[in-house]
């Protein structure tokens, strides 16, 4: 079995390759095109590039181009690209001969997919958000079968195309940090969360797998005050690391204690972070929201207010709907209301307002726009096309 996954969202594709992984072995021989850097005229490694190798998948660099919403200095080569991008990811569909493609969507994938249609390669595309984005959009009339995170989405494509699979999740998030071995909880990650006590309370905060600047320097404002009440772990992305290291150093020691800052974070420790957090503190993109969801985890969500047709929000608000989540716009960031935002949530999680068992069995009566198993179900939309197809 031979396959190409591609796309601009890594973490849906991180769960579907493990799930491959796991199945099959290696008889799964999985092939990842992607970019190498976050983006164009940027020196910064995108994740992917630094991640996927590390799951035995061979990472081939696509240099494509795109349309851009603005215009900057990079516009010029970024339109060079695109006729590139298409030379090139047809030259590697040539050589690999994979039996299907699995398109996550986003500006890097149309070049594939399309070369895909063109090859009669059956190409299988997931939709992660609530509102499509441009790159499915274009993907749809030349894909062979369409899954969907959410029911609300099928009304953008043709019905005959679509399966409603949820998202996929990492199976490495519901992994509670309690559970572990003694031998597994001494890395760094694990003596700071050994330290806090049960009655302790816990924030974590994350700008998805880039991190977000907006959200850190946000945070640095308020950061002293927040550690005299609850231990802090943050997610910072790699363009702030260094800087947020260097405020760090100028802290007490006391309070420097109470707080934990990484880059990144891989599967198992964003899952202990996840399930040990009183307050989760996020962007709102659409695998944040099947995680939150799928863990009952309380929640701010800042949307990024630029997301393609209002994604992030439209995210947010499903959320809201369960009871789990407060939308705190990215506007109230600059005027310093996030401190009094966590406090009130804080307040309302301590006096035991989020009433969860009640959330958790509205969401079983719901179950068919969940996406607890989206990873196995997406494996077997594969299996079936491959099969049509031989």
């Amino acid at each position: 079995m031979k396959i190409v996954v591609t796309g601009g969202h890594l973490t849906p594709a991180m769960a579907v390759i493990q799930e491959l992984i796991s199945r099959f072995g290696k008889e799964a021989e999985i092939i990842y095109i992607g970019r190498k850097y976050t983006f164009e005229g940027s020196s910064t490694i995108a994740t992917e590039y630094e991640i996927i190798p590390t799951l035995n998948v061979k990472y081939l660099v696509l240099n494509a181009g795109r349309l851009q919403r603005k215009i900057t200095r990079h516009t010029p080569v970024g339109l060079l690209k695109i006729p590139f991008g298409f030379i090139q990811s047809f030259h590697y569909l040539l050589k690999y001969k994979p039996q299907i493609v699995l398109s996550f969507g986003g500006y890097l994938s149309l070049p594939v997919v399309i070369n895909a249609w063109i090859l009669r390669i059956p190409i299988l595309i997931h939709e992660q958000t609530v509102v499509l984005g441009l790159a499915n959009r274009v993907g749809a009339f030349f894909a062979s079968r369409i899954c969907l995170s959410w029911r609300s989405s099928q009304k953008y494509f043709p019905k005959g195309k679509t399966v409603i699979t949820g998202n996929p999740i990492r199976q490495a998030i519901f992994q509670k940090f309690d559970s572990l071995s003694q031998k597994d909880k001494e890395n760094r990650l694990g003596l700071f969360l050994s330290k806090i006590k049960p009655e302790e309370k816990l924030i974590y905060i994350t700008g998805g797998n880039q991190g977000s600047q907006v959200v850190n320097q946000a945070l640095l404002r308020i950061l002293p005050k927040l550690l005299l009440k609850y231990y802090v772990i943050h997610q910072t992305g790699s363009l702030d690391f260094n800087s947020i290291r260097e405020e760090v150093e100028k802290m007490e020691k006391k309070l420097r204690e109470r707080y934990y800052f990484a880059s990144w974070f891989c599967d198992s420790e964003h899952g202990w972070n996840l399930n040990r957090a009183d307050l989760i503190i996020s962007r709102s993109g659409a695998n944040t929201t099947a995680e939150l969801l799928a863990l009952k985890k309380i929640a701010v969500l800042i949307p990024l207010p630029w997301a393609g047709g209002n994604e992030q929000f439209k995210n947010a608000e499903i959320l809201v709907k369960y009871g789990l989540g407060k939308i705190f716009p990215q506007s109230e960031l600059e005027r310093d209301r996030l401190y009094g935002v966590i406090q009130k949530m804080m307040e309302r999680i301590t006096g035991g307002d989020f009433k969860i068992a009640e959330i958790e069995n509205r969401l079983k009566r719901e179950g068919g726009n969940l996406p607890f198993n989206g990873a196995k179900k997406l494996v077997d939309e594969i299996l079936d096309l491959i099969k049509m197809k031989s």
